[in-house]
């Protein structure tokens, strides 16, 4: 049917080149721009009837326009449900966000994939037998470690759209019985929160004030939650640096998303290199924004850090997960910008889309986190019971 209203809306005489080449593509953007495009030429001739040019169109009567438009209204709709399903259940079908070690890069790097080699032989099961064994031993160093989860917030409502208001007060039950549940610890920073700034900003004063007293600290946002608690951030690391001897720990372990790194979730080893970084950060003053902006700067201020970082300093203490959903998945929700960049990012939304079976799900550029957020520890509570009845 799509190809059909294409065919009739972009191979007539109307002489729009720029659209045709974007509908000849094949992009929903170029076909949606050529049909609107034809239509009012359509309404123009309608009205006009008395110009030779356009008699050709007199055939479309207003019943059949509405039929197109339905049509294509259909589709979209279609089109939107069937996205919003699929990725719903990436790992249904497929998607593997915790790699069997190793799977990140160097900022500079992180394009690419380490391949996993496949195929048969008698070697193969002392192969896996020799990775598994290397893999417990880098696991029970990592279990050696002091691990704090840091977060903090001012309840803001500066930015009404995307309040902070009463996020604390969900999540910290949440994020609580997680670190309990793996002997971790949870740190509420809200005390350090510098009001000269926006509070995103104070983000790198509560993680400089917790490394001292651990081995790794584990900053997430207060608009996120644990979805699956069975994961530990042993696992997670482990997935990232892979059999890596503590010497050449990396410092530094970030996500990438649709618009770069995110300073929501990121994970800091306590090195001097660490402290350092983040003394540096804090200092990046020409990048604080006014309250009440949807962005507060602190992100912005981290990417030009990383930018004009070495390159071999880079490979040396920052690591990127190729997959955003290790530990830092983002709620996906329809908008005008979420569809575009649908289409024009498909493999960045895969990698970072919250799917069932992620480790958490952070709200990063969402409108009415306290009732999404109230949604998704809704859905966690339910699954929970029901988990509860199959074992009765």
């Amino acid at each position: 049917m799509a190809a059909d209203l294409l065919d009739i809306c972009c191979q007539t005489s109307v002489s729009a080149k720029s659209v045709d080449s974007q509908a000849s593509s094949g992009t929903k953007l170029g076909f949606t721009a050529c049909f609107l495009q034809r239509v009012g030429v359509c309404c123009c001739c309608w009205w006009v009837s008395s110009s030779s040019s356009c008699r050709q169109w007199q055939w479309l009567s207003i019943g059949k326009l509405f039929r197109v438009a339905g049509g294509v209204v259909l589709c979209l709709f279609l089109s939107v449900y069937l996205s919003k399903l699929v990725l719903s259940r990436a790992n249904e079908l497929g998607r593997q966000c915790i790699l069997g070690g190793g799977g990140a890069s160097s900022t500079r790097e992180s394009g690419s994939f380490n391949g996993g080699g496949g195929g048969g032989g008698s070697g193969d099961r002392h192969v896996d037998g020799d990775v598994e064994q290397g893999r417990q031993r880098s696991l029970e160093m990592l279990r050696s470690y002091r691990f704090a989860m840091v977060t903090c917030s001012d309840g803001s409502r500066t930015n009404p759209q995307r309040s902070f208001e009463g996020l604390m007060e969900l999540v910290t039950p949440n994020k609580r019985s997680y670190v309990a549940r793996h002997g971790y610890e949870f740190v509420d920073a809200s005390d350090v929160l510098d009001k000269e700034r926006p509070p995103s900003w104070s983000k790198i004063l509560a993680v400089r004030k917790s490394l001292p007293h651990y081995d790794w600290v584990f900053w997430n946002d207060a608009d996120s939650v644990v979805t699956n608690p069975a994961i530990s951030l042993e696992e997670i690391i482990h997935s990232v640096v892979g059999d890596t001897e503590p010497n050449n720990m990396p410092d530094f372990i970030i996500t990438k998303d649709v618009t770069g790194v995110n300073a929501g979730m990121f994970f800091f080893r306590n090195s001097e290199w660490s402290r350092n970084f983040l003394d540096l950060w804090w200092n990046q003053t020409a990048f604080v924004q006014p309250f009440g902006r949807s962005k507060s700067g602190d992100n912005d201020a981290l990417k030009h850090l990383l930018e004009v970082m070495p390159e071999h300093e880079q490979n040396q203490h920052i690591r990127i997960p190729h997959m955003q959903c290790l530990f830092n998945s983002n709620l996906w929700k329809l908008s005008w910008r979420s569809g575009r960049r649908l289409i024009t990012m498909t493999k960045t939304i895969w990698q970072g889309v919250y799917s069932k079976g992620d480790f958490m799900v952070h709200l990063a550029g969402l409108d009415d986190k306290k009732k999404l957020i109230e949604e998704v520890l809704h859905d966690i509570e339910g699954g929970e019971r029901s988990i509860r009845r199959l074992k009765v």
